[in-house]
């Protein structure tokens, strides 16, 4: 799959038309806490720009890993996979922790 039609992939999640565009730029930006241009969507789209791993990885979790980010950068396919790796190691520490806390007696 080329990197952009994970991209469309990614818009139709968000609607269609340019109005997809504004959506998603709006929800990355919410989601890595930083200005995101809706025209920079478009060049990514329309002019072959490749985006930033941060988005890509943002657009992966915004489209509940629907689109992959390996998909949107494939040129950065070794690192995305070990990041999953580590995602799905800490998530697991993070929810043994979390059992552990449940079954803990009460301090008085």
């Amino acid at each position: 799959m080329s990197e952009q039609a994970a991209l469309h992939r990614a818009l139709r999640c968000f609607g269609h038309g340019r109005g997809a565009q504004v959506r998603l730029a709006e929800a990355v930006a919410g989601f890595i806490q930083a200005p995101v241009d809706p025209a920079r969507v478009n060049k990514w789209l329309n002019q072959g720009q490749r985006m930033p791993c941060e988005i890509a990885l943002a657009i992966q979790a915004l489209t509940d890993d629907r689109v992959q980010a390996r998909d949107l950068r494939p040129d950065l396919a070794d690192f995305f996979t070990s990041f999953d790796q580590h995602r799905s190691v800490m998530t697991m520490r993070f929810e043994i922790g979390q059992q552990a806390q449940l079954h803990r007696e009460p301090h008085p």
